[in-house]
């Protein structure tokens, strides 16, 4: 009988520890009671020590362990397999992160409490990894925050890699990439289509020039960053042909700089000087690019010219002539009279259609008529003319 057993309910506490109190209000006095305050964790299991020392024990505690969560909500389960149940258990899923902490929210709305979830705020990155630090100081702890190091790049897209090798990982690093460009400002984007988003991508725009080179300036002022432009300075030559070598020495790389060869004529002049639509042009022959070759073009006459829309000599083309702005082309007829005056740098289009007042007109096309021209081609006020001869055949 209960008055000779002095554990009558049989669950290890004594019933004179247990006493006849009835703390859970079930009707039942606790020495009979087997689960004294009712937070569905058996007092056999609970027993009568105090692991938070406040004064009560276990099996009367409902939050033996002190942690702000009730017993009835951790239970007597082992979530982490560390011999410790919940309960009891001030870091219940091993996280590193205090359950008190953590508490019983659950901030992603996986059905797991804070306290009992890996990756509370289920962007991918464990809690244990991310830690209950506040790294961006936005209050809002890393493990609970999707972009920890608020970069405007969620957590789940910038994982836990660490591309630049700096020792932090890309989540919690302002420049992934290490190229001095933050990730802020290269965003998530992939103009180049590599399928490597900028902010770890070396090379956002692909041209051949590492984004640390060109930098986030707006060179051109056309909207783009260097390291996502194209053409960084607008002279209409990729940067990906001009490189970034110095050719003029000026200090200035050929990508960003308007005369790359020195030689007084923009690129933007030099790269298609005949207008035929195929850049790179090199009047010389020697392989380098006149924008990026400081040695002058000759400028031969070409002996002959047809202007009939064959695509061919339609045009009276001198090479190297674009980069002698003072340039002034005449030609004359067998009688002496001008037929034809640039008046001002030669552009390489004369068809052999007059300009001048006078001049002898062939069936009204505007066409002169075939015939032996004589021309005077003065390149600048310091140099003597040249002269010759040029065979108009219609």
């Amino acid at each position: 009988p209960n008055y000779l057993d002095l554990d009558s309910d049989g669950d290890g506490i004594p019933d004179s520890v247990e006493g006849v109190v009835d703390t859970d209000g079930d009707g039942i006095p606790n020495y009979l009671d087997l689960d004294s305050d009712s937070d569905g964790i058996p007092d056999s299991i609970e027993t009568a020590a105090d692991a938070d020392s406040d004064g009560l024990g276990n099996y009367i505690d409902l939050d033996s362990d002190g942690d702000g969560i009730p017993d009835a909500v951790e239970t007597a389960a082992d979530f982490d397999n560390d011999g410790i149940p919940n309960f009891l258990d001030l870091d219940s899923d091993g996280d590193n992160i205090p359950d008190a902490v953590e508490t019983t929210q659950d901030f992603d709305n996986d059905g797991s409490p804070n306290f009992l979830d890996l990756d509370s705020d289920g962007d991918g990155i464990l809690d244990l990894i991310e830690t209950s630090a506040d790294f961006d100081g936005d209050t809002q702890p890393n493990y609970l925050d999707l972009d920890s190091d608020n970069d405007g790049i969620p957590d789940a897209v910038e994982g836990t890699a660490d591309v630049d090798g700096d020792g932090f990982p890309n989540f919690l690093d302002l420049d992934s990439d290490g190229d001095g460009i933050p990730d802020i400002i290269e965003g998530t984007g992939d103009p180049d289509g590599d399928g490597i988003p900028n902010y770890i991508d070396f090379d956002s725009d692909g041209d051949g020039i590492p984004d640390q080179t060109e930098g986030y300036f707006d060179f051109d002022g056309d909207g783009l960053a260097n390291f996502l432009d194209l053409d960084s300075d607008g002279d209409g030559i990729l940067d990906m042909d001009e490189g970034d070598l110095d050719v003029d020495g000026d200090g200035i790389p050929n990508y960003l700089d308007l005369d790359s060869d020195g030689d007084g004529l923009s690129d933007a002049d030099e790269y298609d000087w005949n207008n035929d639509g195929i850049f790179d042009d090199d009047c010389d022959g020697d392989g380098i690019p006149d924008y990026l070759d400081p040695d002058p073009c000759n400028t031969d006459i070409p002996q002959g010219l047809s202007p009939n829309n064959d695509g061919l000599n339609d045009y009276l083309v001198i090479p190297g002539i674009l980069r002698h702005p003072e340039s002034r082309l005449q030609v004359f007829n067998r009688w002496g009279h001008v037929v034809y005056d640039s008046q001002g740098p030669y552009q390489n289009d004369w068809d052999g259609r007059p300009n001048t007042s006078g001049s002898f007109v062939l069936d009204g096309d505007g066409i002169l008529p075939n015939g032996v021209y004589y021309y005077i081609l003065t390149l600048s006020s310091t140099e003597p003319a040249q002269t010759g001869y040029i065979y108009l055949k219609r």
